[in-house]
């Protein structure tokens, strides 16, 4: 492997990583919730959509009050970019 694709590789990485903490530190601001009582509580509430025919059916347990109400400030958001260090677009190399 030539040193461009390990460097490519390195930055994918980095930059994959560095999005996960923000997007865990942003979910953690404005639940007030730590990550990882956020993703025990939510992983066991899942939609799950059937094909049938013409028809699609939607399938889904109701969300718990505590997790709604920890939610909403995450999923109603108008998102300024420039808070999150994206208000410019990547340079192309």
């Amino acid at each position: 492997m030539c040193v461009k694709a390990i460097r490519g590789v390195c930055e994918l990485h980095l930059s994959i990583v560095l999005a996960a903490i923000a997007v865990g530190h942003h979910v953690e601001t404005r639940t007030g919730w730590s990550i990882k009582k956020f993703v025990r509580t939510a992983r066991r509430y899942r939609t799950v959509q059937i094909n049938a025919g013409r028809q699609t059916l939607t399938a889904a347990d109701p969300l718990p009050d505590d997790l709604r109400e920890a939610i909403t400030p995450v999923v109603n958001l108008n998102t300024n970019l420039s808070q999150v260090g994206l208000d410019a677009a990547p340079e192309k190399k």
